[in-house]
């Protein structure tokens, strides 16, 4: 019998607690990872100098149903090249939306890692939801209800 500690390699190249979850679970057969999201365009990244004028000091994106709320009605309906250029029309409601994200963060109570909010373009409540990025990194995605 071998005795090693939880964090310890184990034969099958993890640790005892993937082990354990592979075990439980089975196999991950697929994983969609935010950054593939990005890379396929069903998230829109904020370029981090509008995150911080909204007042985000992580990475935040928006899904591409979420876009709508923000953009352009003369610019494509969302920017499928990650190079382009977001329109002046697009920047200020971004930084406007980011505002109101927010603001409902610093009245919430709950304590949650999702809050609801409401946004003037928006035909239907936002969610903001917190958590950990692909390198587990603390991230913020803007998402409809349909997105949840």
């Amino acid at each position: 019998m071998t005795f090693r500690t939880p964090d310890e390699p184990t034969e099958h190249g993890g640790n005892e607690h993937d082990d354990i979850i592979v075990v439980f679970f089975g196999s991950v057969l697929h994983a969609y990872t935010r950054r593939d999201m990005l890379a396929d365009g069903s998230l829109v990244a904020v370029p981090e100098p509008l995150a911080r004028m909204g007042g985000f000091f992580a990475p935040v994106a928006i899904t591409r149903a979420a876009w709508s709320a923000v953009a352009d009605p003369h610019a494509a309906p969302a920017p499928d090249d990650p190079g382009r250029p977001l329109t002046g029309y697009e920047r200020a409601y971004v930084v406007r939306l980011l505002r109101v994200a927010n603001f409902a963060v610093h009245r919430d109570e709950t304590g949650s890692n999702e809050v609801q909010f409401r946004f003037s373009r928006a035909d239907e409540p936002l969610y903001l939801h917190v958590g950990p990025g692909d390198d587990g990194d603390i991230v913020f995605t803007i998402m409809t209800g349909a997105d949840r």
